[in-house]
């Protein structure tokens, strides 16, 4: 059983630290994004599965609202992991094609 497609986390906030080990910048940085992503949820069994299909990430909880809480910090790890890792612009670039 799907929610609706329009399930939309509102907005996605957050805030990463960046430079102590980036090899290209020597100071600390703040990034703060706010983004809008289509979100999916469906019910699995007993589980609620969230899914953030744009991006290809998931996260299940045992409420709708847990599931959706969880692809939040699902999402916060994935794109903190691209700052560090230099690949948010191709990860970004992604989304607008698609």
């Amino acid at each position: 059983m799907f929610f609706p497609h329009n399930n939309i986390i509102k907005q996605l906030t957050f805030n990463a630290n960046i430079g102590h080990n980036h090899p290209k910048v020597r100071t600390m940085q703040a990034i703060q994004m706010t983004m809008k992503l289509p979100v999916t949820v469906k019910l699995s069994g007993k589980w609620h599965i969230a899914c953030c299909p744009i991006l290809d990430v998931m996260a299940q909880g045992d409420t709708e609202s847990k599931a959706k809480n969880n692809l939040a910090d699902a999402l916060y790890l994935f794109l903190t992991s691209c700052i560090e890792r230099g690949t948010l612009n191709t990860v970004l670039k992604e989304i607008c094609r698609a």
